[in-house]
């Protein structure tokens, strides 16, 4: 589980704030709580975009966690290729 206060978050340049499984079981929920959260960009060397994400991965056997987060401002580069956003 990882769990994020902060007055502002940037998640910038390929930076990746992940809960995941690599073996059996499941990933853990992501949740953040700011006042601002931008997550923009792609690291220029390896090509990774940035990201917040539960998954898991393709050795491993389990369900992905949730992700939530609660910030007054919400800021999603146009480089992120899947955004999900349902609002509470």
């Amino acid at each position: 589980m990882i769990e994020l206060s902060a007055k502002t978050l940037e998640v910038i340049n390929g930076a990746l704030i992940t809960a995941s499984t690599l073996g059996n079981g499941d990933a853990g929920n992501t949740t953040i709580v700011a006042d601002s959260v931008l997550v923009d960009g792609i690291n220029d060397l390896s090509g990774v975009v940035s990201s917040i994400s539960s998954s898991v991965e393709s050795s491993a056997q389990g369900d992905g966690g949730s992700v939530n987060i609660t910030a007054s401002n919400l800021t999603i580069d146009q480089w992120q290729r899947r955004v999900a956003i349902e609002p509470n």
